[in-house]
């Protein structure tokens, strides 16, 4: 059965220091983060970026999961997900937490930022990802999952 996408979520920065932004697809068996472009004071916040994001309808997903800087995490390596608030008042945007085996099976974690566009709120925008998320993955990792919310 082909693999099928449950939901993207646009323009997210991925840290430590968030110097790259990637959308992040979610499928019915994998992360997907496809790399979109260097963050630069002169990027683009994705509220603006008016990308076409039908690439995701199109392309397979195996061939954009090659793609250069794109990242896959099956979720049989995914271990645990957290939502965790960022420890500042305004705005309070959330991170992702992807706790996973790699390739070689030596734990790693994905910290994605979840960042709202402007015309919504940060924790409203938090809780339709949550949405997507919980919509994806299966419950043996849903089980664990801690969300701030």
């Amino acid at each position: 059965m082909a693999e099928k996408k449950i939901a993207v979520v646009p323009d997210v920065p991925l840290g430590p220091w968030f110097g790259e932004i990637y959308d992040l697809v979610l499928t019915d068996r994998r992360f997907l983060l496809c790399f979109v472009e260097k963050f630069t004071t002169k990027t683009r916040p994705h509220y603006e970026s008016g990308r076409n994001l039908e690439i995701y309808d199109k392309e397979s997903f195996d061939v954009l999961a090659s793609r250069d800087n794109s990242i896959s995490v099956p979720y049989s390596n995914v271990q645990r997900i957290q939502m965790k608030k960022a420890l500042v008042e305004k705005p309070a945007w959330y991170y992702l937490i992807v706790h996973h085996r790699d390739s070689e099976g030596k734990k790693s974690k994905l910290k994605i930022m979840i960042n709202s566009p402007q015309e919504q709120g940060q924790l409203e925008y938090a809780i339709e990802v949550r949405t997507m998320i919980e919509r994806a993955l299966p419950t043996s990792i849903l089980q664990n999952a801690e969300w701030p919310f």
